[in-house]
Formats: C-alpha cells, sequence, structure tokens
C-alpha cells in the first residue's frame, strides 16, 4: 500500500463505471447496425430533380451520419457560446 500525497492510504481499486449515455449510445448504434442490415433492398430516392434506387441501409447510414454532423456542429456552436458568454 503506497501513500498518496494528501496522506490517505491507497485503498481498493473501485471498477471504473461506464457512462449511461455511452451505454445507450452503443445500445442504439448496435440496433441501426441490425436494422441497416435487415434492410437491403433498394429503395428510390428523388431528390432535386436526382432520382436514383440506392439500398435502403446506405440511405439509413446517410441519415444517421448527417444526424451526427447536425449535433456535433450544435453542441460545438453552443459550447463556443458558452464560453464567450464565461469570458464577457
Amino acid at each position: 500500500m503506497t501513500d498518496h500525497a494528501d496522506g490517505r492510504g491507497q485503498g481498493p481499486e473501485q471498477p471504473q463505471k461506464l457512462p449511461v449515455g455511452l451505454i445507450v449510445a452503443s445500445a442504439l448504434a448496435a440496433v441501426l447496425v441490425i436494422f441497416m442490415f435487415s434492410n437491403n433492398h433498394r429503395a428510390p430516392i428523388t431528390f432535386l430533380g436526382f432520382d436514383t434506387a440506392t439500398p435502403l441501409w446506405l440511405i439509413i447510414f446517410g441519415s444517421m451520419l448527417v444526424g451526427i454532423v447536425i449535433g456535433w456542429l450544435g453542441s460545438s456552436l453552443r459550447r463556443r457560446a458558452k464560453r464567450r458568454n464565461l469570458q464577457n
């Protein structure tokens, strides 16, 4: 047993807990992957005059990526505004 700088002895190691958000995100990602590959037939897409037939899993995956990017941009803008407010 070694002593810490604050004088306390090192007790038994506590297992680190996973954040609840990480567990939920992992479960949702697993469900999404299963759903994506269960729906592998082609689906028609019409967007701005562009017509095509694409595998449904690719449409789902692309939608997921767009959602992740929008969420990331929103959270980074929120953090930037919060930092500006703290500096003022």
